[in-house]
């Protein structure tokens, strides 16, 4: 079995996303770092960019879950040697090295879960390879399940996030649980899977002891009114999916920077104003429909997504005769409020955001849960 032969043992503290040599016996300067990390986490994802100082010098990086290498009982030196001490120089350079590119998305993680990434150069010797100096590595940790990585501020002392998706049910007896994507809804209140639901059996439906729950209608409103800066942090946005057009409202978190590369228009830019007779945000077109104003693929909104962007779809509600309303036009979520047989949610559309409507508790809608942040 051919071995790599190393220069150095492991050293490696993470400070911020740069992972930086430890301090040296004797009062030596730390080593400098040869790779920075940069990674943006959720539940069973992660977006990571690992940037090299000389990157036409060949390298590798990959990442483990931490659970892995502690059950062997090795270090990462360790971990990382015996992982590629069975291939020639020639054989895991051509499956690694040039196959996996610096900015990458990992995809099928368990959730709240702590990995680490590693990164390391590396030179050819005979038929082996050599790792030269040492094995940076970064840890992160993912979410719990459904949590998506945003914080949005819903009172002075409060923050939350949201979590993945809308909530469905898949049949009679079942509980409710996720959507699979934030865009993604049915517009059902009776065929099954269905996502739209009567106040009750939204606040009733939750499987038990879980850990996320329903705005209330003062948080809905602190959210769109009373954070600082709330009035820059949403906008009508359009997601194609395969083609099909998914509207909806997209929501910011506190401090958000919007990623290079990608266009986003607030509503307040689109000229979205506050009415406070109506209590609502109004075009001061009418005729403005803001679902056109910022359109993504898919590939675009996922980097939205992991810069902690929230999307709630507009797939309309069914009236308590039955009746199909604002179809694909409209986003209605209930909040947790309600009193007197009346019952509050936030309303979406085309040109208008109501943060807290008052209405009955029989129509069918949306229903998206938050989890705080403790």
């Amino acid at each position: 079995m051919r071995k790599i032969l190393s220069l150095f043992a492991f050293v490696a503290i993470v400070i911020s996303f740069v992972a930086c040599g430890g301090n040296v016996p004797g009062g030596e300067e730390p080593e400098v770092p040869h790779f920075q990390f940069k990674v943006q986490i959720l539940s069973t994802k992660a977006h990571v960019i690992v940037t090299p100082d000389t990157p036409n010098k060949a390298y590798f990086w990959w990442r483990e879950k931490a659970s892995t290498i502690d059950a062997k009982q090795m270090t990462l030196q360790e971990y990382v040697e015996d992982y590629l001490s069975n291939k020639t120089y020639d054989e895991w350079y051509g499956s690694f090295i040039l196959t996996k590119p610096d900015d990458f998305t990992m995809k099928s993680l368990d959730a709240d879960s702590k990995y680490i990434i590693y990164a390391f150069y590396v030179e050819k010797v005979g038929e082996d390879a050599k790792i030269v100096g040492n094995i940076e590595s970064y840890e992160f940790t993912t979410l719990p399940e459904y949590t998506l990585n945003g914080e949005f501020s819903i009172s002075d002392t409060k923050k939350v996030r949201f979590m993945s998706a809308n909530m469905k049910k898949e049949s009679a007896s079942s509980g409710l649980s996720f959507m699979s994507n934030q865009w993604e809804y049915k517009n059902s209140n009776s065929a099954y899977p269905r996502d739209l639901f009567q106040w009750e059996e939204a606040m009733n439906g939750f499987p038990s002891l879980v850990p996320y729950r329903i705005l209330s209608a003062s948080e809905w409103e602190y959210l769109f009114i009373t954070r600082p800066d709330a009035k820059k942090l949403f906008a009508h946005a359009t997601i194609l999916v395969n083609n099909v057009e998914k509207h909806g409202l997209i929501l910011l978190p506190d401090n958000w920077v919007t990623p290079d590369g990608i266009q986003l228009k607030t509503d307040h830019i689109l000229g979205f104003e506050w009415n406070q007779k109506d209590e609502c945000y109004q075009s001061v077109d009418y005729n403005l429909n803001g679902y056109e104003k910022n359109v993504y693929t898919t590939d675009q909104w996922q980097t939205l997504e992991f810069a902690g962007a929230v999307f709630l779809p507009a797939p309309g509600y069914v009236s308590e005769d039955g009746t199909q309303q604002y179809l694909f036009m409209a986003g209605l979520y209930w909040s947790s409020t309600t009193g007197n047989d009346k019952a509050h949610y936030m309303v979406c559309r085309k040109n208008t955001i109501i943060p807290h409507y008052t209405y009955s508790t029989t129509p069918y809608i949306s229903v998206r849960p938050v989890s705080d942040i403790k």
